[in-house]
């Protein structure tokens, strides 16, 4: 990990699930942009290649122009890196802070598994710039709040962006001006990722949303319940592909503790969403908690209370 960055590479198996994630139903072309913000050694950039390549990559049944790309990159030696390993690059790469940039032209998709950077440890020129720039630079906040905040700034309207990042913005009271900027948007797929992702202590999500600024629905949206749909896509369905080797009884081992897992961020997630709806001016039927799913809801079942939520595969 580079520690002035905090750049952890994105292991590749996550980084062909995010590319998927992000372009969804999409075609890509090479009339669209994808934008990397943190580009650190492309780890997310071949991603995006092995999806347009058939064979390649989570889904391999494909074969598309690969889009355009723009990339930032504050950390010199990074930058050095990614330009020696991949020598012809379609890229236009800026060696800068992602954070301090203003756009000219918008994107339509951000991929990114930004640098998680708590307040006391960003540089104290950094915070300073940072102040007043972002809504979301509240409190001890993170580092990934401030890209995400960004990233739908360059994006287009109807723009896609998938971010791998810790839970934490779930419920995390610092997190609350987060939570109302998304809120204004379309969420289209949340996973929680394995443990073993990163040997790091860190949990973390991929969270795609698409940039469709919408009136509040009249209808609430509940935490993770029992049903733990937003766990069972996954390791019901996409495990094998991040953990091949795993045996049946470690993979039955892991699934018991996202369960748990789960039930434990029902009540995090309901209290801050219960806070954001006390604060709000809105009438009841105007409110909505976070991370609204908009689908059509599943129809009850008697042999499973799963939401089909995964459009893998």
């Amino acid at each position: 990990m580079s520690t002035e960055t905090a750049y952890v590479p994105t292991p590749p198996r996550v980084a062909d699930f995010m590319a998927t994630s992000v372009f969804g139903l999409d075609r890509p072309t090479s009339d669209v942009t994808v934008l990397y913000p943190g580009l650190g050694t492309g780890r997310l950039y071949d991603a995006v290649h092995r999806y347009c390549t058939p064979g390649e990559g989570y889904v391999s049944r494909f074969d598309y122009d690969p889009p355009k790309g723009v990339a930032y990159e504050i950390d010199p030696d990074l930058v050095d890196e990614f330009e020696t390993t991949h020598p012809d690059a379609d890229l236009e790469i800026h060696q800068t802070d992602f954070l301090t940039t203003s756009f000219d032209e918008r994107v339509d998709y951000v991929l990114a598994n930004p640098p998680y950077i708590h307040y006391n440890d960003l540089p104290e020129d950094r915070r300073s710039q940072y102040t007043g720039r972002f809504d979301t630079a509240h409190g001890q906040y993170n580092s990934y709040y401030l890209f995400l905040e960004q990233a739908l700034r360059a994006l287009k309207h109807g723009g896609t962006l998938t971010f791998l990042t810790p839970i934490q913005y779930l419920f995390a009271s610092n997190a609350n001006p987060l939570r109302r900027i998304l809120l204004r948007h379309t969420f289209d797929a949340f996973y929680l990722m394995p443990d073993a992702i990163f040997d790091e202590s860190t949990q973390t999500m991929i969270t795609t949303l698409r940039k469709v600024e919408r009136h509040p629905p009249d209808f609430m949206w509940s935490p993770p319940s029992e049903s733990y749909f937003w766990l069972e896509s996954l390791y019901k369905y996409e495990h094998d592909y991040f953990f091949p080797d795993h045996t049946e009884e470690e993979k039955a081992d892991l699934w018991a503790d996202y369960r748990e897992l789960a039930r434990k961020l029902r009540g995090p997630v309901r209290r801050a969403t219960t806070t954001l709806r006390s604060n709000s001016n809105r009438s009841t039927s105007e409110q909505v908690e976070l991370l609204e799913y908009h689908s059509e809801p599943a129809a009850p079942s008697s042999t499973s209370n799963q939401v089909g939520l995964s459009k893998f595969g």
